[in-house]
């Protein structure tokens, strides 16, 4: 008995023990293994285009995304299995679904027709047969239905009239009560107007008494290390995001000499080694923007994970919080 114990006890963490593996697989996948990114951006004054593609875990996880002038459509992939699809797609493979219907449907009725037309000469014979012995029966039961609706009539118009004034009736009823709970809506809303102005000039005050706690909190020396801190983090973060390789064409012109060679200025002095594989041409004479762009990049979830506790880890940020929930 104890031997059979000990067996199960043993397939028990046996089987604890692949669990734990595969979820510490996940978490390590999910933290360690990047998220690939791609894209292309084609824009000129009569073409727009904008092409997205993630990738994660080899590609069983995908993310697609494409602009083209108005025309928007996006899918979300796991394995083989699309989750989300843009309305676009889901109204293309409708119609053609609809046509392939459309299509069975017609080739069903083009050979029921010609069944249709082999019967309908067997039974030409039967229906002439028919009609003469209906048109006897049928000028019997005109003259009855004649002398019907002579007794009927009268009985209708009376019916009418009563069924006229109940619904008259009722319409009155409605329109009273509509009219009846529009002034109750206006003596409640004029009422209550007062006292929502009221709150408005409170909460006005409140506002500004806050405001002044605000910037006496952060014009602290250990909110300003504060705040040097969550914006060196929030640079590594944003560093980490945006694409690492980006390369092609880009033509700009503001339409003015002078703010033209301000922005080219701008551009050259913080983005110049960013944008080495980027060729950059201005247009000092007229209004121009085009550009041909392709980028790709990666995300790793450790880093973010990482940046995120020592963004928690700042006690001044808890502090400001706090302060501002109370």
């Amino acid at each position: 008995m104890i031997h059979i114990l000990l067996i199960i006890l043993k397939i028990i963490g046996i089987l604890l023990l692949v669990v734990l593996g595969l979820l510490l697989f996940v978490l390590l996948c999910i933290l360690f293994v990047p998220v690939r990114y791609y894209g292309k951006i084609k824009y000129d004054t009569k073409h727009r285009e904008i092409h997205f593609k993630a990738k994660y875990l080899l590609g069983l996880i995908r993310l697609k995304a494409d602009m083209s002038g108005k025309d928007i459509s996006y899918s979300f992939k796991i394995l083989f299995k699309e989750l989300i699809k843009s309305k676009a797609d889901e109204d293309e493979e409708y119609k053609e679904k609809k046509k392939k219907t459309k299509h069975k449907k017609d080739n069903i009725s083009k050979t029921k027709e010609i069944k249709k037309d082999d019967d309908n000469s067997n039974n030409i014979s039967k229906t002439v047969e028919e009609d003469n012995i209906n048109n006897s029966d049928k000028t019997y039961c005109i003259t009855e239905h004649i002398s019907n609706d002579n007794i009927s009539n009268d009985n209708i118009s009376d019916e009418d009239t009563v069924t006229e004034n109940t619904v008259t009736k009722n319409k009155l009823k409605q329109l009273y009560h509509k009219v009846l709970n529009f002034i109750i809506k206006i003596i409640d809303f004029i009422v209550n107007i007062r006292s929502k102005i009221i709150d408005f000039v409170d909460r006005l005050r409140n506002i500004n008494q806050r405001k002044q706690e605000y910037l006496e909190f952060l014009r602290d020396e250990k909110s300003k290390e504060a705040i040097q801190i969550i914006k060196d983090l929030l640079l590594k973060t944003g560093k980490h995001i945006i694409p690492k390789k980006i390369k092609g064409k880009l033509k700009f012109g503001t339409g003015s000499p002078d703010t033209t060679g301000k922005l080219l200025g701008i551009i050259s002095l913080f983005c110049n080694n960013y944008l080495k594989k980027v060729k950059i041409e201005a247009d000092f004479d007229n209004k121009v923007f085009e550009g041909d762009i392709k980028f790709n990049g990666r995300i790793r979830g450790i880093i973010l994970l990482v940046n995120a506790i020592k963004l928690y880890k700042v006690k001044r940020l808890r502090e400001f919080i706090n302060f501002v929930r109370k």
